[in-house]
């Protein structure tokens, strides 16, 4: 088994919500700053590489997440967990496996290798990719779309910080 980094709790929420915030703000802004329609299509742009950001950090985290308990018990490797996210379509379904998954294998290796930390919970780590899907499916929505972006912010912010710090116990264990 390779060596696993510490995860930084710090780096990773700061991207992921400041890559959602920054998507958010930026268009709107543009609105009341510069009224011309170019500049506002402009700004959506800059709000989609923000969002991208957002995206990116979140792949690193359940790359990063799936390394450390590469034993040969894990259901998948880091590199299928986060590179199937990047299929059309079929990532709709992989956030399943690659985020409740994770807890469910995660849970099983800590438990495998009696690791002294607080077990991760697959309710919250389900909750965000129900909430992802819920985010898709009601993005036409205003009301509809505004609350479960907020449920993915919440939920992302969430299982980011109680990974890190369950992963940055469990690293190099079974090593």
């Amino acid at each position: 088994m390779e060596y696993v980094g510490r995860m930084s709790k710090s780096f990773l929420i700061g991207a992921y919500l400041g890559g959602i915030i920054l998507s958010i703000l930026v268009p709107f802004a543009s609105i009341f700053m510069f009224p011309k329609p170019e500049w506002f299509i402009l700004s959506l742009l800059l709000g989609l590489l923000f969002r991208l950001l957002s995206f990116l950090t979140m792949i690193i985290f359940i790359y990063d997440m799936w390394r450390v308990i590469q034993d040969g018990h894990a259901r998948t490797t880091p590199g299928m967990a986060a590179g199937l996210l990047f299929v059309p379509i079929f990532n709709v379904y992989w956030v399943f496996p690659a985020v409740w998954g994770l807890a469910k294998d995660f849970n099983a290796y800590i438990e495998r290798y009696h690791i002294n930390t607080k077990p991760l919970s697959e309710k919250l780590f389900l909750a965000y990719p129900a909430s992802v899907l819920f985010s898709l499916l009601y993005s036409g929505n205003p009301i509809l779309g505004i609350l479960a972006g907020i449920t993915v912010l919440v939920h992302g912010t969430i299982i980011i910080a109680r990974g890190c710090d369950a992963a940055n116990v469990a690293r190099n264990v079974a090593a």
